[in-house]
């Protein structure tokens, strides 16, 4: 069985890919072995920034859906959320909690 890879972004053709290939870091993979999502930077790019909601201290809030609910980060990628974006710049001011 294949698939189609699109960019998240432009849903540009990026190839082919079956379970062999993504298991063997083929096709769907870029040169580093990552999971190619998007054609290039720019629509990375494009796709975080539909994402930000503010710029809090000189550091993007992204709002994200989780469940139908709307939840709030202090960075992308970030593994926890916040219900309110209030606790997100609570968060964000709390130096002493490190960040890996």
């Amino acid at each position: 069985m294949k698939f189609t890879i699109t960019c998240k972004h432009c849903n540009k053709e990026l190839g082919n890919a079956n379970f062999t290939t993504f298991a063997s870091c083929h096709r769907g993979y870029d040169e580093n072995g990552k999971r190619k999502l998007f054609c290039n930077e720019e629509c990375y790019n494009a796709y975080i920034k539909q994402f930000q909601v503010e710029e809090y201290n000189g550091n993007p809030i992204y709002k994200v859906n989780v469940d139908g609910e709307s939840r709030y980060m202090p960075y992308w990628f970030s593994l926890y959320y916040f219900t309110t974006i209030d606790d997100c710049r609570k968060r964000m001011d709390a130096t002493n909690i490190g960040i890996y």
